[in-house]
């Protein structure tokens, strides 16, 4: 067997908290198997939920099975229209679709994100568990900002600026997702 070579840094970076958990569960569920349990539980570490989709969904994908090839990397071009549109339409920002990008899921799009984009890592916290390690894989400047419940866990313009003010790099890479993943925050 090949030993394979990592970057020296990756060895600073610990597994996400959801990733620990899943283990736990993984365990839980092979004792379940075998002694059984006192009550149902749902495993939510990964934020899948354990129930089926809605009938609405079911019928669109029904509907689309036969649309098997291979989307545009920025994503199918009407989503990213209806993105554009919705925004202008509930929030009055106006940039086009090409401006959009659809991704299978956050953690891809933001990894992304961070290996391409110059600049210092800013994550508010509490943040979703993945922030922080990829972060680190891509050996960014992690800045991160305390918000407090007070404010509702949002992040306000005082503590951005407190933030913005830990590092000299001109660019700042901001992960403020809504509504805000763990507290449910809404801005």
């Amino acid at each position: 067997m090949m030993n394979l070579l990592l970057e020296e840094h990756l060895n600073q970076v610990s597994s996400p908290a959801n990733l620990l958990i899943n283990d736990k569960i993984s365990a839980f569920r092979k004792y379940c198997k075998e002694h059984g349990c006192l009550r149902p539980y749902h495993h939510f570490a990964f934020g899948q939920s354990p129930y089926p989709p809605p009938p609405t969904v079911i019928k669109a994908l029904k509907a689309n099975v036969d649309k098997n090839s291979y989307l545009p990397t920025a994503g199918l071009p009407e989503l990213r229209e209806a993105v554009s549109s919705f925004y202008r339409h509930y929030f009055g920002l106006k940039f086009e679709k090409e401006r959009v990008v659809i991704s299978p899921g956050s953690k891809e799009i933001i990894s992304i994100c961070m290996s391409v984009l110059k600049g210092a890592v800013i994550i508010p916290t509490p943040g979703w568990v993945s922030y922080l390690p990829q972060a680190k894989i891509h050996s960014k400047q992690i800045i991160t900002i305390p918000m407090k419940m007070a404010d509702t866990f949002k992040l306000t313009p005082e503590l951005l600026m407190l933030g913005l003010g830990q590092t000299k790099e001109r660019q700042k890479i901001l992960i403020l997702n809504h509504p805000h993943n763990p507290t449910g925050a809404m801005y």
